[in-house]
């Protein structure tokens, strides 16, 4: 495996533990009742700086992926 192809699957795990955490959060908040169902907005401009913080970095990985994928 060159170390291109274990740096792009880092970058893929990356994006995918930031989703799974926000998603992880944001269904606490559904279950416990802070926040409903259909709540929530892309930005997160409703919830803490944390989860704002979060969505943007998501965005940015996935924004950043089809450039660092393409160098493959």
């Amino acid at each position: 495996m060159s170390h291109t192809l274990l740096a792009l699957l880092g970058f893929i795990c990356w994006a995918l533990a930031l989703l799974v955490l926000m998603e992880a959060i944001r269904s606490k908040l559904v279950l416990t009742g802070a926040v409903a169902a259909n709540g929530f907005n892309p930005e997160n401009l409703n919830l803490s700086p944390f989860m704002q913080r979060l969505a943007r970095a998501h965005a940015n990985c996935v924004e950043g992926l089809p450039i660092f994928g393409a160098t493959e």
